[in-house]
């Protein structure tokens, strides 16, 4: 186990086991299959990582690929996942159809992508 403080240890404990609930979750392409919960859930997991990671995202953390590089992957696919949907819909409107409208999901999984996108991406 690498040197650092004990979040640093759980944080590149936690890492494998969330990627390997990912890859065990069906619907592993939510293009092809635009049901608003799989993209809810993918969406989920990418806002995780960026959670997860970001309190690393300029650090060093012993893990590859990095912080920053997780944080950055996560907010592009949740971006692209933002775009998902049959024809000229967006996953937005096929959420607010199937789901309260306002709900956390909603309003959460985008402004989470949407604001820390291009923090990252500052100098």
């Amino acid at each position: 186990m690498p040197q650092g403080s004990n979040t640093e240890n759980q944080v590149i404990t936690l890492a494998p086991m969330l990627e390997c609930w990912y890859r065990d979750q069906p619907f592993s392409q939510p293009a092809l299959h635009p049901l608003p919960h799989a993209l809810i859930m993918h969406m989920l997991y990418h806002v995780t990582n960026i959670y997860l990671f970001r309190p690393y995202y300029r650090s060093h953390l012993d893990i590859n690929p990095s912080p920053s590089h997780r944080c950055d992957q996560a907010a592009s696919m949740t971006v692209e996942l933002l775009r998902v949907g049959p024809g000229q819909e967006s996953v937005l409107l096929l959420i607010h159809r199937s789901m309260k409208p306002n709900t956390v999901s909603e309003i959460h999984l985008p402004h989470s992508a949407s604001l820390l996108f291009p923090l990252f991406r500052l100098p």
